[in-house]
């Protein structure tokens, strides 16, 4: 930060007044106070200075012939060069529409003449003090902005080395677990089988979990979807049929309600049907045996409402704002029963958000759970 007067009065001041007077009067008192002064006598003049050498501040007089200082404080402003340079108004002017103006139109300050040069120099010096401030912030933030992109960039080439390195070897396992198991040694003994089925669900939960990992990378930093049209009773039917087994081991109902006309979405298919895949599932593993999980969809203008219901656990209501935060998991011992990566609802988010959409979650403790999205925009009309 700034220590001292010597690092506020280094900066170049330009004043432009056309009264010799005035001029000179201000250019002694910013040397005696170590600013670096240059002046000009007029406006089309400091234009062309400025052009040549922008100064760190403008003490601007109003009124002068040829161009007075409003309209050399406009063009200024218009230029993207020079419009960041603050411009101190000096006028004899009092009237309030002129200070008004001056205000309007950029300027930074009013000092109505007879000036007082103290008063000018403290002035000077505070706006100065803004101005160095302001870029020492601006500096800061670019290098956190440096340093935040450098730490994402480590982080994801960690991730997609660490996922990528561990599918191998992790394959590698599963298959020799297969191979065990189909050795006489093993299938005449439970108790071998046990462990490799431990093995077995140990690798398939880390493999679930690097899945997903690479999932919501290259979802948070893939290109935007890439929309096609699509029978929505026919990517509803589709996405659900592969449920029906799971659902029928816990004796759940797995139903649709669909509008009866046919329905065009303009989606990207394969983006929404990992959404669908993963809230339907989520659905069955959270809801009891005997329950009913729910898909339904409704078309209101050009606007697509999906929403997937069960008659499961619910969630607390302290755990909805944090639920498609990275890992975050209810926190509940008959939902921690359940596997879970914790990644799912974050990569359905990530996915509904790149349609410009919304979801949004209903729930009741005990009772159920509603998942409700919006695609706005995305109803094809083949007449319009």
């Amino acid at each position: 930060m700034f220590s001292g007067a010597s690092m506020i009065n280094s900066g170049l001041i330009l004043i432009i007044d056309d009264t010799p007077t005035n001029a000179k009067m201000l250019e002694s008192m910013l040397k005696r106070n170590n600013f670096t002064p240059a002046t000009a006598s007029s406006g089309r003049e400091g234009l062309a200075m400025i052009a040549e050498a922008p100064p760190e501040l403008i003490i601007l007089d109003i009124m002068m012939p040829e161009m007075d200082g409003f309209e050399v404080c406009r063009r200024l402003k218009a230029d993207p060069k020079t419009a960041d340079i603050p411009i101190i108004f000096i006028s004899a002017m009092n009237e309030t529409e002129s200070i008004v103006t001056a205000f309007d139109i950029g300027g930074v300050d009013y000092i109505t003449k007879p000036f007082q040069l103290r008063e000018v120099q403290k002035r000077v010096e505070s706006h100065l003090t803004l101005i160095r401030q302001r870029r020492e912030i601006e500096a800061l933030r670019e290098q956190e902005r440096q340093q935040f992109e450098t730490i994402n960039s480590m982080r994801e080439k960690f991730i997609h080395a660490a996922t990528h390195d561990l599918k191998n070897p992790l394959q590698l396992i599963t298959g020799y677990t297969e191979v065990l198991r189909s050795d006489e040694t093993f299938q005449s003994n439970p108790g071998l089988n046990y462990y490799l089925d431990a093995m077995r669900g140990g690798v398939q939960k880390i493999l679930g979990l690097v899945g997903d990992m690479l999932d919501l990378i290259q979802m948070e930093n893939s290109i935007d979807p890439s929309p096609e049209l699509t029978d929505l009773h026919t990517f509803v039917d589709g996405t659900i049929k592969q449920y029906e087994l799971p659902a029928q081991q816990k004796n759940i109902e797995l139903l649709t309600d669909l509008p009866p006309q046919e329905v065009i979405a303009n989606i990207d298919a394969k983006r929404m049907r990992q959404v669908l895949d993963n809230l339907v599932s989520n659905a069955i593993k959270y809801t009891p045996d005997d329950g009913h999980v729910m898909v339904s969809a409704f078309v209101e203008d050009s606007m697509l409402i999906l929403k997937v219901s069960d008659t499961g656990l619910g969630i607390p209501e302290e755990y909805i704002d944090t639920l498609f935060q990275p890992f975050a998991r209810v926190r509940e011992r008959e939902h921690m029963k359940q596997e879970g990566t914790g990644l799912g609802l974050s990569i359905v988010k990530t996915i509904i958000e790149q349609h410009h959409g919304d979801i949004e979650i209903e729930s009741t403790a005990g009772e159920g759970t509603s998942f409700i999205i919006t695609l706005p925009d995305v109803i094809h009309d083949p007449f319009a």
